[in-house]
């Protein structure tokens, strides 16, 4: 994997669901995710989605997606997935009119119990980081 530095851009942004904590899986969520629940989670931005798996066997989500005027394409491989807490690591692609660079974004999700009884809050942190 390539050295990178440098934060381009960190974000967090939460979500509540009608699901209780201990019923939440993240991780099966996400690696198992249809392309079209992917489509409907953000349009017109969100192109495709497919699931693959890494060399050594870790488990893969393929996405591609419009980001302001850039095509990306990422390639997040899970790095710890649990029912509450998932971290995913991509070597982005990202096609601009200026040509085509590589960024590294690291994605976490993370399920935490809602003030309400029954519901849960789920926060989505990514963070881009440039490379040299």
């Amino acid at each position: 994997m390539k050295v990178l530095y440098r934060i381009l851009s960190q974000s967090a942004f939460s979500a509540g669901i009608d699901v209780p904590l201990g019923a939440v899986d993240i991780g099966e969520w996400l690696l198992s995710l249809p392309e079209a629940e992917y489509l409907r989670c953000c349009p017109p931005d969100h192109i495709a989605a497919g699931v693959t798996s890494t060399d050594d066997g870790r488990r893969m989500t393929i996405n591609v997606e419009m980001t302001g005027t850039g095509l990306v394409v990422q390639h997040y491989a899970a790095e710890e997935v649990g029912p509450a807490y998932l971290r995913m690591n991509s070597i982005s692609d990202v096609f601009t009119a200026a040509g085509r660079t590589s960024v590294n974004v690291v994605w976490e999700l993370t399920a935490r119990p809602a003030p309400q009884p029954r519901r849960s809050q789920i926060w989505s942190t990514p963070i881009w980081v440039a490379s040299r």
